[in-house]
């Protein structure tokens, strides 16, 4: 046996290896290479996402794997490790979201990709992002460093205002960038709540839709018709 240490200091006793008659260690058999530790937070997520963190328990978690809470103890010393192991996961998404931001051109055509290219991004790891929202408190109670835990959210924020207060800018361009942030972000987070009649693959194209429009075609169109008013102009 050894001893596992979980989050809040507690120690719990786990197998050194793998329970007897399970695939605790091995790849997914479907073959999609992802491990069995991987697997677990799929599972997790899932429950969490849909019937909450708290009313979600680690028998429910094995029995959904088909193998026995000891052999989740393998991998995780408790329930807690679970979620801030999905918390990591929303770390890596907020680091590459960043690291696209900062690198996008100065022009909004080139904004307007990036942008388009993030729907994809963060609806794919939507369920994680309601997830983290939703468990706000309980992530934060669990982390050991809250000042590292606010990391990420201080990054993003300073990236989206670095861009909209770029006064090289017009006026109509930042004004239209922030518009393409918010439909973006508060587009993604609507999506599965008062957009769940509608498939999220039309929700997706439509929102890259809107930030062509904003981005591209909507602002070359009042372009035509009237000069740019320009911040340093006020």
């Amino acid at each position: 046996m050894v001893t596992q240490r979980t989050p809040r200091g507690r120690r719990r006793s786990a197998p050194a290896g793998p329970p007897a008659g399970t695939d605790a260690t091995g790849p997914d058999p479907t073959g999609d290479g992802r491990s069995t530790r991987e697997r677990i937070l799929d599972v997790a997520l899932d429950l969490f996402a849909d019937q909450g963190y708290d009313k979600t328990s680690l028998r429910e978690i094995a029995d959904v794997m088909g193998f026995t809470k000891a052999a989740l103890y393998y991998h995780f010393a408790s329930k807690e490790d679970m979620l801030m192991a999905l918390h990591l996961r929303l770390h890596d998404v907020g680091a590459e979201a960043v690291s696209r931001i900062d690198d996008t051109p100065h022009d909004l055509a080139s904004w307007s990709l990036v942008l388009q290219e993030m729907v994809g991004l963060l609806f794919a790891q939507r369920k994680l992002i309601l997830l983290h929202e939703r468990n706000a408190a309980a992530i934060e109670a669990l982390h050991p460093n809250p000042q590292h835990n606010q990391q990420d959210h201080v990054d993003m924020r300073e990236a989206l205002v670095a861009a909209l207060a770029d006064r090289s800018r017009s006026v109509r361009e930042r004004i239209r960038l922030e518009g393409a942030f918010g439909a973006l972000f508060f587009g993604m987070l609507l999506a599965g709540n008062a957009m769940a009649d509608i498939p999220k693959e039309q929700v997706q194209e439509e929102l890259r839709g809107v930030i062509r429009y904003l981005l591209e075609e909507g602002l070359d169109t009042e372009s035509a018709a009237a000069p740019a008013d320009h911040a340093a102009d006020d």
